[in-house]
């Protein structure tokens, strides 16, 4: 192998994990080494995985969720992961079985809870926010009111909000437009703008 055709492979090694999210790709490499550490010490092989050895693991992580009262997402992200990692691979994977499916499917059942809804923030409550800290000589609590209302306005996440710098917002005489660099709902970083209009009186 010449030197291009390893910069190449080095370069595909890197690309191939942003088919998903940073967070995302994380979380489904530390669920795989989970099972690479299953299979190594019962002497399974690790990859690919084989399908009796997937059902014992994923059997394992039922029983050790039904103990620590974990939730139904701790075994499909197991599958997940190892779905994904086999993908990458271009092989196929026995999440598909039909078995498999089933196993998945009764953690669902074993593992379920009651959704609990979280009361939605109004309008009227901030409204009362900013009544409470319009006089605040802090400026963390009007920083804080700040993103309130942003997040309000913009239909954003926390994780949206905090990234924005000065260079990011834009004062204009009817409104104001600030850009969002990193953001769930902007996949492929194309960067997304939001816009609060200013209202006189």
């Amino acid at each position: 192998m010449n030197k291009e055709h390893a910069h190449l492979v080095s370069t595909l090694e890197n690309i191939s994990p942003s088919s998903r999210a940073d967070s995302t790709a994380k979380s489904y490499l530390n669920a795989f080494n989970r099972l690479a550490k299953f299979t190594k010490e019962f002497g399974f092989q690790v990859f690919p995985v084989n399908l009796a050895h997937m059902s014992l693991y994923l059997t394992s992580l039922i029983e050790g969720a039904i103990h620590s009262q974990k939730t139904k997402q701790y075994v499909e992200s197991a599958c997940y992961s190892i779905q994904w990692m086999h993908t990458l691979a271009g092989l196929p994977s026995s999440t598909q079985h039909p078995f498999i499916k089933n196993i998945v499917e009764s953690s669902r059942r074993l593992l379920g809870k009651p959704t609990i809804k979280k009361e939605p923030v109004t309008a009227s409550i901030l409204y009362s926010l900013v009544e409470l800290l319009k006089h605040s000589a802090s400026l963390k609590d009007i920083r804080d009111l700040c993103l309130y209302l942003l997040a309000f306005v913009g239909f954003s996440r926390y994780s949206d909000l905090i990234g924005i710098r000065s260079s990011h917002i834009v004062f204009n005489d009817t409104h104001v437009c600030i850009t969002i660099r990193s953001s769930k709902h902007d996949q492929y970083r194309q960067d997304m703008q939001s816009s609060s209009h200013c209202q006189n009186g």
